[in-house]
């Protein structure tokens, strides 16, 4: 699709909330933010190799714009609340009541969203 996945939108930690050290080790950098194109700020670059517990912190490295558009809790290209999971429970958790209809980790089509 060209998008990058939902939950590492600049504004995720509004709607949810990383488990960091329930993720798969390999595969936490999923999991980093993106910071806004037009950010004053720059938080440090994650690195996934570092000893940290928390990436909350810092981001991945990319910019990106969301356009104005909320955030999809049933995107296509938002993960399953358990992908990576290395203890078998939750990966994420949410933050804001998800639109009925919505299926998180939907992976049957694109939502409206999605197709813009």
């Amino acid at each position: 699709l060209g998008f990058a996945h939902e939950q590492t939108r600049p504004d995720r930690d509004q709607f949810v909330h990383i488990y960091w050290s329930r993720i798969q080790r390999d595969s936490i950098s999923n999991y980093f933010r993106a910071i806004d194109i037009n950010a004053r700020e720059r938080p440090p670059v994650c690195d996934p190799r570092s000893t940290q517990t928390s990436f909350d912190n810092c981001y991945s490295g990319f910019k990106t714009r969301t356009f104005g558009l909320r955030y999809d809790y049933g995107s296509i290209m938002h993960y399953g609340l358990n992908y990576f999971t290395s203890t078998g429970q939750d990966t994420m958790g949410i933050l804001k009541p998800v639109p009925v209809g919505a299926v998180i980790g939907n992976r049957k089509g694109m939502t409206k969203l999605d197709a813009l």
